[in-house]
């Protein structure tokens, strides 16, 4: 008997077609949900992107067999670390971007972006408890990071132009133009959301903080209007405790652009001096401390590099001590 392990991914028909007050069709949207992530997981073939086997229906289900993944999310894998040493989430990293290009080639943007979609599996090892996830060496144990869940991905029409303007995700890895629709605001927004979310993703697994966050108590409009203001203004501090390497806060800085346009391509991003030489990389290491000021003349220059945190706010730029 196939002795392989599998997770399982239930649908509820209550869920599906469960109805809200004002939107009697509701349950179409969430059909639709269920019925994208099964075409878009058929659809790839990357080791970083969760396999769908098959799916399973019966009356009151639906029921999708994965790949079974025995570390978890990396959400609840950074919980129990607190913060992933550098080369680690560096490794993290390089799958991510490899599981988003792949996504990429068959125009579809993930639109939820998180450590909690995103699965971890060490091969070499079965079932692991919390307590082995906690003492496993992240140095030399073989892993393999997988993108799920993609109730909210969506296709583009083309890779260039093809745009979505619906309010999905996940507010905290918002870029400013997806979390714009919110409001009815902008003209919509593209893959390039995923480029940011990756951002954003990476700070988390260096320091076990979000880049961006407001009170869990305020309320969810107020919180929202809060969270527009920081992302829109692209203020985001370092742990002064945390140093990284020169290659870390170089893609930190261009994956976190306010304009788009300007965020690096998937081809960029796997050809990224980070993922070239790591060792070397992590010998040049920096403490970063943002600051507000006016803005500088010619910007703040540190060994005849220009280190603008944000081209939307050239106020706001750091200064790196050695």
């Amino acid at each position: 008997m196939d002795d392989v392990k599998y997770a399982g991914k239930v649908t509820s028909n209550d869920w599906i077609y469960e109805t809200r007050r004002g939107e009697p069709e509701y349950w179409r949207k969430r059909m639709l949900s269920l019925c994208r992530e099964i075409i878009f997981l058929s659809m790839i073939d990357s080791p970083n992107v969760v396999k769908m086997e098959e799916v399973i229906k019966t009356k009151s289900n639906y029921y999708t067999v994965l790949d079974f993944c025995n570390g978890g999310s990396l959400q609840n894998f950074l919980n129990l670390h607190g913060r992933f040493p550098e080369r680690f989430a560096i490794k993290c990293l390089q799958q991510i971007i490899s599981g988003c290009s792949a996504l990429y080639e068959v125009n579809v943007m993930h639109r939820d972006l998180k450590l909690d979609n995103i699965l971890i599996n060490f091969p070499q090892q079965d079932l692991l408890a919390e307590a082995d996830l906690r003492t496993i060496d992240l140095d030399t144990e073989p892993f393999v990071v997988k993108i799920a869940d993609l109730g909210y991905a969506r296709e583009l029409t083309t890779k260039v132009e093809g745009r979505a303007t619906s309010f999905k995700g996940s507010p905290l890895m918002m870029a400013p133009e997806q979390l714009s629709t919110y409001w009815g605001r902008g003209s919509g927004y593209s893959h390039k959301i995923d480029v940011w979310a990756i951002g954003v993703i990476f700070y988390q697994m260096l320091t076990g903080m979000f880049m961006f966050c407001v009170d869990s108590q305020t309320k969810r409009k107020d919180a929202m209007s809060e969270l527009y203001k920081k992302i829109k203004k692209g203020t985001w501090s370092w742990p002064t405790d945390i140093t990284i390497s020169l290659n870390t806060f170089d893609f930190l800085n261009k994956t976190m652009q306010h304009d788009p346009l300007l965020r690096p391509t998937w081809t960029e991003m796997r050809q990224h001096p980070i993922f070239k030489d790591t060792e070397a990389s992590m010998l040049n290491r920096i403490r970063l401390d943002i600051v507000f000021d006016q803005e500088p003349e010619d910007g703040l220059l540190f060994k005849d590099r220009q280190i603008f945190v944000n081209t939307k706010d050239p106020a706001l730029y750091s200064r790196l001590y050695q």
